[in-house]
C-alpha cells in the first residue's frame, strides 16, 4: 500500500489525542517520539516540534524500559531538543529513526559535521583533526591538553575560567570513528565527550589543570557523571606528550589517596581529537538551555549550572 507521508502522521496522532477519552501518557509519549525522530531526521524545525510536544509525552516516551534507580539523564541535544541520556536504559531518537525507517524508508543521516561553521580555536582543532595531527602546541607556542568529564559543556565552562587557559574546544575522542557526530557519539561509538585546553604554560602548568578537573570530577564512577550515563561520560585524560603522561600518572596515585573506591579514571596517550559541533562550542557560556550566559571570566566562582 501507500506509505503515509510524515504530515499524515502527524495529523492522525494530533486528532487522536483530541479525542474524548483518549489515552494520555502513552499516546503522547507516541506522540512526543514521532516528532522528535522527524527532527532528528530534519523533517521539520525543532522549534515548531517542541511547541507540540508535551513534557508529559517527553516523560512517556522517555521513560526506562526497566527500571533504574538513576532515571534517564536531563541533558538536552540545543539541536533537536531532545534529551540526552542513555540509550540502553531509556527510549530514544535512535528507535523511533527505526520506526521511522520502517514508515517512510531511509531516513536521511548527514555524514560528519560541517567544519565549516566553526570559529577561533575550534577551526584550528578540526584542521589538525582533518590533517590526523595530534597536536602538542599550538602556533603560537601554547600547549595542548585533552580531558574528558562527562558533560562537556560544563567541563568547558570551568577551564574557561581557569588563569591560563587562552581557549578550549569541545569535541570528542579516543573512539575509532572519524569525523563522529554528536547522535553516534550518544549511541555509543566508543568516543568520549571531551575537552581540547590550549593553555600558557606560564602561568598554568599542566598538573594546575588536573587539580581543577578533579575538583569538578568524580573519578571512581565508570561511564557515569552525575546522572548522565554512558559510555560517552567517561572520564579520562589523554595526555600528548611524555612529560604530560607522567604527570597524569603521578596525579593519579595521588588522588587515589582521597577515595575508598578505585579510581577507573582512563589515562591513555592522546588521538584524533574531533571538535563537536559548532552549537556545543561554549555552550554555557553563550547562555545555553535556557538563554543565560553563565560567567567564563577567569577566577569566576558562581556555580555551575550544568545543563544551561
Amino acid at each position: 500500500g501507500i506509505l503515509p507521508t510524515p504530515q499524515q502522521v502527524l495529523a492522525t496522532a494530533t486528532a487522536t489525542a483530541a479525542r474524548p477519552g483518549a489515552p494520555g501518557a502513552e499516546l503522547q509519549g507516541m506522540r512526543a517520539g514521532v516528532l522528535l525522530a522527524l527532527v532528528s531526521c530534519g523533517m521539520l524545525p525543532a522549534a515548531w516540534a517542541l511547541r507540540r510536544t508535551t513534557a508529559r509525552g517527553l516523560t512517556a516516551f522517555l521513560r526506562p524500559r526497566t527500571p533504574s534507580r538513576d532515571g534517564p539523564s536531563s541533558k538536552m541535544d540545543p539541536a533537536s531538543n531532545a534529551p540526552h541520556r542513555d540509550s540502553r536504559a531509556a527510549r530514544g531518537p535512535g528507535e523511533a529513526h527505526m520506526i521511522l525507517r520502517q514508515l517512510f524508508g531511509a531516513a536521511r543521516d548527514p555524514k560528519g559535521i560541517d567544519y565549516s561553521k566553526l570559529t577561533a580555536f575550534a577551526a584550528q582543532a578540526a584542521r589538525w583533526a582533518e590533517d590526523g595531527v595530534v597536536p602538542t602546541e599550538t602556533p603560537e607556542g601554547h600547549h595542548v591538553a585533552i580531558a574528558a568529564g562527562g558533560c562537556f559543556w560544563g567541563d568547558e565552562l570551568m577551564f574557561m575560567r581557569l588563569p591560563g587557559v587562552v581557549s578550549t574546544c569541545v569535541g570528542y575522542t579516543a573512539g575509532t570513528s572519524e569525523r563522529p557526530t554528536y547522535n553516534e557519539v550518544c549511541s555509543g561509538d566508543g568516543h568520549a565527550e571531551a575537552v581540547m585546553i590550549c593553555y600558557d604554560p606560564n602561568v598554568v602548568s599542566y598538573g594546575e589543570i588536573l587539580q581543577a578537573y578533579f575538583a569538578r570530577v568524580d573519578p571512581t564512577t565508570l561511564n557515569r557523571q552525575g546522572r548522565d550515563v554512558g559510555i560517552q561520560y567517561r572520564s579520562g585524560l589523554y595526555p600528548n606528550t611524555e612529560a604530560q603522561m607522567k604527570v597524569a600518572l603521578e596525579t593519579i596515585i595521588e588522588e587515589q589517596k582521597k577515595y575508598n573506591k578505585p579510581i577507573v579514571t582512563e589515562v591513555k596517550k592522546a588521538t584524533v581529537f574531533w571538535p563537536a559541533e559548532a552549537y556545543h562550542q561554549q555552550y554555557l557560556a553563550r547562555g545555553g538551555r535556557f538563554g543565560r550566559p553563565q560567567d567564563a571570566r577567569k577566577g569566576a566562582t558562581e556555580p555551575i549550572r550544568c545543563y544551561g
